[in-house]
């Protein structure tokens, strides 16, 4: 090769260029080679630029050239064959048709071979001139599939006349398919621990073939794996071309964290079906966790009281615990626990037949979530005492680091301190500020202001007061000043006394007050006006 190109001088041409022009690329190459040549290969077809054409050569003392290239030619025999036809649930008919022969030598069947489900397969027939074939007396159990190979030879012409048609007639196995595109819906990807996670797909019947009632499983698993909650659900039938949705649903209070949801319609084969590899709906979600504390409130007698305040022996306490959370409703008593210490020391629990519990309402939860205890008990010891009370929501949140504690006092006797006005002096006007023991309340009250001489020049009655509560309080009367015509009084210093009555017309008992005792004298209060 080191001495071909000289050949153009002589011949105007080279083997190099003769064969670059046929679409050799490697075959310059070899006139490097001064002695010891490779051995080279080169496969094409003459002056059809068309036909991929390949060269190559090697080097190696061991190497060894393999080139191939397939092309069309017209032979004496062939063959085609069909993929496997079915499955079928019953086999019916063949039918075949080919062109005329052009030659008296062509010959030319049709096979017809049956597919067990290993794959495996039997020939059953070969057809020459008979066009149709009843095939009902073959077993699908046996062959659910079918194969067709068409054959012939024609060594004249090699003209082998083409089938028009091969037809196999049979009931096939349904089959349906997930169709998010006609419709999907999940509700959300993620969702507050206690929300409802719920998820609908489309299911259509894409054969010719009626479904029975679809079984469906439904089935939710961790980031493990593991399984959290299966469901199993049977839909209705599935004409051809009819579709359902596969609907499904489910609280997730328990639920925390990255979790997959698999809807598997016709599970495990309940039914004959074409193929289940469509038949699988996924989608995945996050429950993230409810972390806030659930608000705790106690009242007395509808009021807050400080540590050792007064109260009622027989007050009504109630008890809330509001949470923010819409959809973990605080409907169960183990939400609350409360605890009494009585004066000789001892720590009782209030149990929950004791107390009236009021769980949170559902149908209000994305407003309110609250649930309220009241607890009416009679305290028959006089004495300190202090409730503690413990609150947590769904989730276990509890209300604080700390219970809720406060202590109280209870005095049985039914009795009255005398009354403070605050501010005093005053200018526009003043409260009044006392407290009260015991159950029972004056049945007459009023306040009488009088002026230093005596003469009584304002009467606050009961009606205008309010009525009188167990326990240290401001009234919500304040008196402004003025006379009973609604005169405006003089600056100056002003008396006040108190006159309380029982039911039987007695004088309602005055308990000793040291720190407020010491501005009265004889029952008598004292007020300055000043504007």
């Amino acid at each position: 090769p080191n001495q071909w190109a000289n050949d153009s001088i002589t011949y105007g041409k080279n083997l190099f260029q003769v064969l670059e022009a046929q679409g050799a690329k490697e075959v310059r190459k070899l006139g490097t080679f001064n002695q010891n040549p490779p051995p080279y290969g080169f496969i094409f077809r003459k002056n059809d630029p068309s036909f991929p054409a390949i060269d190559t050569f090697v080097t190696g003392v061991d190497s060894m050239i393999y080139i191939s290239r397939s092309f069309p030619a017209k032979w004496a025999t062939g063959q085609f064959e069909t993929p496997p036809i079915g499955p079928a649930t019953h086999w019916q008919r063949l039918h075949w048709e080919r062109e005329s022969f052009d030659a008296h030598n062509e010959k030319l069947w049709l096979s017809v071979y049956g597919i067990r489900q290993d794959a495996s397969d039997t020939l059953l027939y070969i057809l020459d001139d008979q066009n149709v074939k009843s095939l009902s007396h073959l077993s699908t159990t046996e062959y659910p599939y079918l194969k067709l190979r068409y054959e012939g030879q024609d060594s004249t012409l090699r003209t082998l006349p083409q089938p028009k048609y091969l037809r196999v007639l049979y009931s096939s196995l349904p089959e349906g398919a997930i169709h998010p595109v006609a419709h999907e819906y999940f509700y959300a990807d993620t969702l507050q621990q206690g929300d409802i996670m719920s998820s609908s797909v489309a299911f259509r019947n894409v054969s010719d073939a009626p479904m029975d009632s679809l079984f469906v499983r439904y089935r939710i698993e961790n980031e493990a794996g593991q399984s959290i909650k299966i469901m199993d659900k049977n839909l209705k039938p599935l004409a051809p071309g009819d579709t359902l949705h596969a609907d499904f649903s489910m609280d997730t209070r328990l639920l925390n964290g990255p979790y997959r949801y698999f809807a598997y319609m016709n599970f495990d084969s309940v039914q004959p079906e074409l193929r289940l590899n469509n038949n699988v709906y996924f989608h995945k979600f996050f429950v993230a966790l409810d972390n806030r504390n659930p608000l705790l409130d106690v009242t007395f007698d509808g009021m807050h009281i400080m540590d050792g305040d007064l109260i009622s022996p027989k007050p009504i306490i109630n008890v809330s615990l509001k949470d923010d959370n819409p959809f973990l409703a605080l409907s169960d008593t183990t939400a609350f626990d409360l605890h009494v210490q009585l004066p000789d020391g001892s720590v009782n629990p209030v149990y929950f037949s004791e107390v009236m519990f009021m769980p949170a309402e559902v149908s209000d939860l994305p407003h309110k979530n609250t649930a309220k205890l009241e607890w009416r008990p009679h305290f028959t010891q006089d004495g300190e005492y202090r409730l503690l009370v413990y609150g947590q929501d769904a989730s276990g949140n509890a209300s604080g680091t700390l219970d809720y504690t406060v202590t109280f006092k209870v005095i049985n006797k039914s009795s009255i301190s005398n009354l403070l006005n605050y501010p005093n002096p005053f200018s526009s006007s003043t409260c009044f500020v006392y407290t009260m023991t015991g159950v029972e309340t004056p049945v007459r009250f009023k306040i009488q202001i009088m002026s230093v001489s005596g003469k009584v020049v304002k009467e606050i009655t009961e009606s205008e007061f309010g009525p009188l509560r167990p326990g240290t309080h401001r009234s919500d009367y304040c008196w402004d000043g003025r006379d009973n015509f609604g005169d405006q009084l003089a600056n100056g210093v002003y008396l006040y006394r108190i006159v309380a009555k029982k039911a039987d017309g007695s004088d309602f008992d005055f308990f000793e007050n040291q720190s407020v005792d010491g501005y009265f004298k004889h029952g008598i209060g004292k007020m300055v006006l000043m504007r």
